[in-house]
C-alpha cells in the first residue's frame, strides 16, 4: 500500500511517502492505531484526515494492500 503524507503531517515526519505492506483488510482506524501510534499521540491521530484512492473517508472505511492512502491535517477553506 502506498501512503502519501501532506502538509503538517509531511513536515512533522520529514517524509512525503512510503510503502507499507498489510496482510489483511483493515479500517482506517485500525491502520492509524497500528501504523501511526508511534508517530503521533492518540488525540493527534483523531484529528488527522484520510483519503483512500483520492476519496476522503472516515475511520470506519476499509483499506487493503492495493489502496493508496493520503494522510493530512484538518483543513479549511472558502
Amino acid at each position: 500500500m502506498k501512503i502519501f503524507y501532506f502538509a503538517a503531517v509531511k513536515e512533522r515526519l520529514s517524509l512525503s511517502e512510503e510503502d507499507v505492506q498489510i496482510n489483511e483488510v483493515l479500517t482506517i482506524g485500525d491502520f492509524s492505531s497500528r501504523h501511526l501510534a508511534n508517530k503521533f499521540s492518540e488525540s493527534e491521530i483523531k484529528n488527522l484526515r484520510f483519503a483512500v484512492n483520492e476519496v476522503v473517508v472516515d475511520e470506519n472505511s476499509k483499506i487493503s494492500n492495493e489502496d493508496t492512502i493520503a494522510v493530512f491535517s484538518p483543513f479549511s477553506g472558502g
